[in-house]
């Protein structure tokens, strides 16, 4: 015969005889049942035997539940074990009432937010006090900060830039009519993490300096640009080089 033949015979008589097992102990357990509930006028089986009927009745599945003659009902036994299942992952008995309590870090974070001030409709008195707030000697949100860059919205009066100035806060206020002012810096910085920083398992701050260096050498000598035909940054325009000096500045800072 066939060695592969009688590979396949092997295999499918273990399959059969696992199958009667299956089937054997599930009638085992049935008649024990049966046992415990004989001489009762209604069979009315407890926690622990459905249980029972339920482990070994879902290993032979509802089709061969139905060509054995059971105690109970296919979709029964397998309700029972759906029960069990629930049981064994209910966790309401280790549950307390109430609302789970906030963690003091996160606690600490929101009284510091609040110092920062928020408002639906600020104004440009309410932003003083606001000024005054940021450079706190003691916590200020500015404290040992140099400048603040920020646009030219009227809510930044020139009482808010006075406290900043006070404090030796310079306030810096972005050209007027500049749409595109950090465009060319927001794209490289984007071009850093998209193409370098987030295709790699970062060790520490030297690992992370060091991708970063290398990806600003290979962005303007190595790597082609759709804006400029496919051509390098050195090859390109004139100026667009300088934004390399300005990209290692922002690394090396």
């Amino acid at each position: 015969m066939n060695t592969s033949l009688q590979m396949l015979i092997m295999m499918f008589a273990g399959w059969v005889n696992e199958h009667q097992r299956i089937v054997i102990a599930y009638l085992q357990e049935e008649n024990r049942v049966r046992r415990g509930l004989h001489g009762k006028k209604r069979l009315r089986s407890n926690n622990d035997q459905r249980r029972r009927l339920a482990v070994k009745g879902k290993a032979l599945g509802r089709r061969v539940l139905r060509e054995i003659e059971t105690l109970v009902t296919p979709d029964t036994i397998l309700r029972w074990h759906r029960e069990v299942i629930a049981r064994t992952y209910d966790g309401s008995e280790g549950r307390r009432p109430g609302r789970r309590g906030v963690a003091r870090e996160i606690r600490d974070l929101v009284v510091r937010m609040e110092v920062a001030g928020i408002a639906p409709a600020p104004t440009g008195s309410w932003l003083s006090p606001v000024a005054r707030d940021l450079v706190d000697e003691f916590d200020g949100f500015l404290k040992g900060k140099r400048h603040l860059i920020h646009d030219r919205d009227p809510l930044y009066t020139r009482d808010f830039r006075a406290r900043l100035s006070g404090a030796g806060v310079e306030s810096v206020r972005l050209p007027a009519r500049s749409p595109n002012l950090n465009a060319y810096a927001e794209r490289s910085v984007l071009s850093i993490k998209s193409e370098c920083l987030d295709r790699i398992l970062l060790l520490g701050e030297r690992h992370l300096r060091t991708a970063a260096v290398e990806h600003v050498e290979h962005y303007p000598r190595e790597r082609s640009h759709q804006g400029l035909g496919n051509r390098l940054i050195e090859e390109g325009r004139a100026g667009a080089g300088d934004l390399v000096p300005a990209i290692r500045g922002w690394v090396d800072s």
